[in-house]
């Protein structure tokens, strides 16, 4: 089942109605059910995958905590998740490009094919099993309870796409198991109505203009203007943005509604000045997942860092997709941090602090940042590399296109969408600031004097402007 559809809104108040009523030691085996409940929802042949892999994590894990000087064990468990992941997500993009380099090679190899089907959240069960076992290895104390551990993979709110949670944090929750505060109750109210409203009112809308853009890229045919082009990657920005956090409101709100509070993903990310800030603001969760486990393992800023930067973001990429457009995109943003860090290495010096706090230098370097991430998500949506350059071209003017594929009235609720969603995050960044208060429960505080009138305005129009049937979030692809 989706967090934009009728069952949910059924599922999600029956199972928090039913853990508030339960005894205490019935409340987490009843949420482990509800929670593989909602993943059978999509596919049961899946769950047994699931369950199977999170048995092999918690037999591994305790095998680790005894002896937590034998890599080998480490090593088992990392080759069992990774090559999990392997075979359900990469095999078939695998074996494509084997048999493409054997043609080319002139060798035709017989190399088999494999489903393109991977199972829902199999990248996030995966970060979250690698997480566990590395920081077991480092000397953070075991999840002893069956129970405990499986529910902490299996938490329906994070299930599917998220946030990456860590056990340090979730497992504590899960001993104290308390019912949430009217104040916490309320919170998660509010964020389950703000995602799906950014997700049905204003992403599913913005999608149909970013199809229709990204339609228009046809490799050789130029019949893309250059202001078509931009407003449809401005779309599609705005789109993965506003589906995505607006997964991870709903995500949360649900969280809250049950007596848990999981991390925050967003916090304005396309307010960033850098692609540095970018990724401290964008699926923050991931961001700091690839930094703990995967760029500071590879020595971090201690030597190499070039190297790192790159691999680790081109890694973080393919993480997405098994599609050299995913490659291309994490490239790019290992391509800007390295650029970026050069810039304050060796050229941010020529600047005084006063001209690096200028408002043009700070407009500037929002501009250019602002200008690099839309520039790689061309990658990130394009089904093709030729598509993708189809639409840099267009973006740049280098085609001879003058087709228009929006109404006056589609790319006009483009430019409103970016400009309204900067003004008002710019408002709530300074409101933040003053309260000591982050991303989107920044933005869900900022709307309580709305309540309780506003916040049921809000719920109607979101049921006003969605479109008709429900769309699966971006992210459930990953």
């Amino acid at each position: 089942m989706k967090f934009n559809t009728l069952e949910y809104l059924v599922f999600l108040p029956l199972v928090a109605m039913l853990c508030h009523a339960s005894p205490r030691g019935v409340k987490l085996p009843l949420l482990l059910v509800a929670s593989y409940v909602f993943y059978a929802s999509w596919n049961p042949w899946f769950l047994i995958l699931i369950i199977g892999l999170t048995l092999a994590n918690y037999a591994i894990g305790l095998a680790l905590a005894a002896r937590r000087d034998n890599a080998a064990i480490f090593w088992l468990g990392i080759a069992v998740n990774l090559s999990t992941l392997g075979v359900f997500k990469y095999s078939a993009f695998i074996a494509a490009n084997v048999a493409a380099l054997s043609r080319l090679a002139g060798l035709h190899l017989p190399v088999p094919s494999f489903s393109s089907v991977s199972p829902l959240g199999i990248s996030f069960f995966v970060f979250e099993f690698v997480h566990y076992l590395a920081d077991v290895k480092k000397g953070e104390p075991v999840v002893r309870s069956p129970l405990k551990f499986a529910l902490f993979a299996a938490f329906f709110p994070t299930q599917i796409a998220g946030p990456i949670k860590r056990f340090e944090s979730f497992i504590p929750q899960l001993d104290a198991l308390k019912l949430p505060s009217a104040a916490m109750a309320m919170r998660g109210a509010r964020l389950v109505v703000l995602g799906l409203f950014k997700k049905a009112a204003v992403a599913d809308n913005l999608a149909r203009i970013a199809n229709n853009g990204f339609a228009q890229a046809v490799p050789g045919m130029d019949t893309l203007h250059c202001s078509e082009a931009w407003i449809g990657v401005l779309a599609f920005a705005f789109q993965i943005y506003f589906d995505f956090s607006g997964y991870t409101d709903i995500g949360r709100g649900s969280a809250l509604l049950l007596g848990f509070d999981v991390p925050e993903n967003f916090a304005r990310p396309y307010l960033a000045t850098s692609v540095s800030e970018f990724w401290r603001r964008w699926h923050i969760s991931l961001s700091t997942w690839l930094r703990d486990y995967l760029y500071i393992p590879l020595g971090g800023g201690r030597r190499a860092r070039y190297r790192n930067l790159l691999l680790t973001m081109v890694l973080g990429g393919l993480w997405h997709g098994a599609n050299w457009t995913f490659v291309a995109w994490g490239a790019l943003h290992g391509c800007f941090l390295v650029v970026h860090r050069v810039w304050e290495k060796t050229g941010a010096g020529v600047l005084s602090p006063s001209q690096r706090a200028h408002v043009v230098f700070k407009i500037t370097s929002w501009a250019l940042t602002f200008g690099a991430v839309c520039f790689a998500w061309v990658p990130f949506r394009a089904k093709t590399m030729a598509e993708t350059g189809a639409m840099w071209k267009a973006m740049f003017g280098l085609g001879s296109g003058r087709a228009a594929f929006t109404s006056p009235s589609e790319r006009l609720f483009v430019l409103a969408v970016v400009l309204l969603t900067l003004a008002i995050e710019v408002s709530i960044g300074v409101a933040a600031r003053r309260a000591a208060i982050r991303g989107t429960d920044a933005f869900a505080r900022s709307l309580s004097w709305l309540e309780p009138a506003g916040w049921v305005a809000l719920a109607a129009l979101t049921l006003v402007a969605m479109p008709s049937g429900a769309t699966t979030f971006i992210y459930f692809q990953f």
